[in-house]
């Protein structure tokens, strides 16, 4: 008899142990749980969007997002980690939930750091808030759209209501297009662009400011380093013929999702030493101008059927901020210049910042708000 209540006492001894360990990771239920409300910046539904590239990220395509909560402890001697847990939604981002339940540890103020896709390798605790040497994906399809939200929030404010998260696109969206208007004689097939020498490993510190309203998530990046360039290619059987209108080069799919910064213009020469933009092209004289069926012959790159590199400077005192789309509209009025980076190897003639057709390129930079953000780009006067 005594055995057996010894192993009573054994079995509910660990019972209770089992019970504190429950609470410790959930927290003491002090009344209803923690509830989050979350919206992603100006951005609205990306069903009224049918243009919207499949990389940037809305309320209903979401899926998860990443909070920690950093909570003050009871003797006011400072902040604690209190819970980082995945939320999830299955219903477009109307509802959020998680496989814990936290509840408010006491009264005092709670920040909650949230931040979207969840694998960006963020470090969040009571000292530190950064996604540290953040490098963007060398293939744009694979690039996400990386979005942060800042709150906080105390149990008697915010018990009821719930906890409002409202996310901001931290990364600048750039796309390019091109066109070729008003010049019978030319004909320009794209496959495809580049955004070259951007620097892209940065740190960024999370806001601790209620990322409401219009709040900026400008100045949270740290001064990029080691350049990388960005390529989008097309085959190269499916060549877009360019005409008046402009073409966006993404092919419909993907902009790049690039670091905020001031940018420092490429100088035209044969180094690269600094941002350019370049079309993955090839450029034909039209021996019969307007005539169907005409007969052309291959300007650039040199080799018959092949395609090259058709590069511009990006306009010098740039600054990409984030949460912001720029557009950059490449104008063929001339061929641009060789790439300093992929120049024609057929025509070893040609050095790196040469004119391609001739001509001097100018540039024409148009400046609106979100969520497009212009930029027109001519490549130059033909001179076939």
């Amino acid at each position: 008899m005594k055995q057996k209540t010894l192993l009573f006492i054994a079995v509910a001894a660990l019972a209770a142990l089992a019970s504190c360990s429950q609470d410790e990771i959930t927290g003491i239920n002090n009344g209803n749980a923690i509830d989050f409300r979350a919206s992603v910046g100006k951005s609205t539904r990306a069903a009224t969007h049918p243009n919207w590239a499949h990389n940037v990220t809305s309320l209903e395509n979401m899926g998860s997002f990443n909070v920690t909560a950093i909570s003050t402890k009871n003797d006011n001697s400072g902040k604690e980690l209190y819970f980082s847990d995945n939320y999830t939604s299955v219903d477009a981002g109307n509802t959020w939930t998680s496989p814990y339940v936290r509840y408010w540890p006491n009264d005092k103020p709670v920040d909650f750091y949230a931040y979207s896709p969840e694998d960006l390798g963020a470090t969040i605790d009571a000292t530190t808030q950064q996604i540290v040497d953040f490098t963007p994906n060398k293939d744009v399809a694979q690039q996400k759209d990386v979005v942060i939200a800042y709150n906080n929030g105390t149990k008697s404010v915010n018990e009821g209501p719930g906890v409002d998260m409202n996310f901001k696109h931290a990364l600048a969206q750039i796309e390019v297009r091109a066109k070729c208007p008003g010049n019978s004689s030319i004909q320009v097939e794209a496959a495809g662009y580049k955004i070259g020498h951007i620097p892209s490993t940065s740190t960024f510190t999370f806001p601790t400011v209620i990322t409401g309203g219009d709040f900026s998530l400008d100045g949270k990046w740290s001064t990029p380093e080691t350049p990388v360039s960005y390529y989008v290619l097309e085959k190269k059987t499916a060549p877009v013929v360019l005409g008046d209108a402009a073409t966006p080069l993404m092919f419909g799919e993907y902009n790049a999702m690039l670091i905020p910064q001031e940018l420092t213009s490429w100088s035209g020469g044969e180094q690269p030493d600094g941002a350019y933009l370049s079309v993955y092209c090839r450029i034909l004289n039209v021996v019969k101008p307007g005539v169907a069926g005409s007969p052309t012959i291959q300007l650039f790159p040199v080799k018959d059927g092949e395609f090259g590199y058709a590069a511009v400077p990006i306009p010098a005192n740039t600054k990409w901020l984030p949460g912001y789309k720029y557009i950059y509209t490449l104008e063929f009025k001339g061929g641009g210049q060789i790439d300093p980076e992929d120049p024609d190897p057929d025509d070893p003639g040609k050095k790196p910042g040469e004119p391609i057709l001739g001509g001097p390129i100018k540039l024409n930079i148009d400046v609106m708000e979100w969520a497009d953000e212009p930029a027109d780009i001519p490549m130059g006067p033909v001179n076939p």
